[in-house]
């Protein structure tokens, strides 16, 4: 098991980023909110998922990201603001229970300072000064400003932590036409449809890129 020692932050409540990379190069950025009165942005948990490309499948670079939420006046029993579900909002709005809070969140900003300035020296910091950043890893990373949840803050005084570093199971979820199980024995690639696997291509050509930079070849 693991236990991390660390302050509870609350504000997992407005969702976690999960930065996807490959070496240094940041392919896009997933805004995972838990579910209404949920803790956890965990798939499968009814979280609700954001997708933010970061020019790599699309012409659109990382920018400022907005989530709006119908959240509750009062806490909850375990002390939180929950929000409710949002083709619920309106009228919780109009019952008096709930109000409308949006959150923003500067992914350009943020990105350039990962990518710039704590991937450089992040390897070091985790005492593995001697091994590479991973070839295919993620970052999950939770606003831990001071202050309740649903709160602003100004984007240029936002604190984000990481809470969990994954390189064992990173996929390409683009490619899952081609998995085989019990009942699609004997798919493959070309069960992929056409633009997924262009967009499956173009991460696996960046993939064979910064792996051929690491190997010095």
């Amino acid at each position: 098991g693991q236990l991390t020692d660390q302050r509870f932050a609350c504000r997992i409540l407005e969702g976690e980023l999960r930065f996807n990379m490959v070496n240094t190069v940041c392919l896009g950025v997933i805004h995972k909110v838990p579910a209404p009165g949920g803790m956890s942005a965990v798939g499968g948990t009814g979280s609700e998922y954001f997708y933010y490309d970061n020019g790599i499948i699309s012409d659109s670079k990382l920018g400022t990201a907005e989530f709006t939420a119908y959240v509750q006046k009062e806490k909850s029993a375990d002390g939180n603001y929950h929000r409710c579900a949002t083709d619920e909002g309106e009228k919780k709005v109009e019952e008096g229970t709930h109000e409308k809070k949006t959150i923003s969140i500067d992914l350009a900003a943020l990105c350039k300072k990962f990518t710039e300035e704590d991937c450089p020296v992040l390897m070091g910091t985790l005492g593995l000064a001697e091994e590479p950043i991973p070839l295919w890893w993620t970052a999950d990373m939770i606003n831990a400003s001071l202050g309740e949840c649903w709160t602003a803050v100004p984007v240029a005084e936002q604190k984000w932590v990481v809470g969990e570093f994954n390189c064992s199971c990173v996929g390409i979820s683009k490619c899952l036409p081609a998995y085989c199980k019990p009942d699609t024995p004997n798919v493959s690639w070309k069960d992929i449809p056409a633009e997924e696997a262009g967009h499956a291509t173009k991460y696996g050509d960046i993939v064979g890129k910064e792996a051929a930079g690491m190997l010095g070849v």
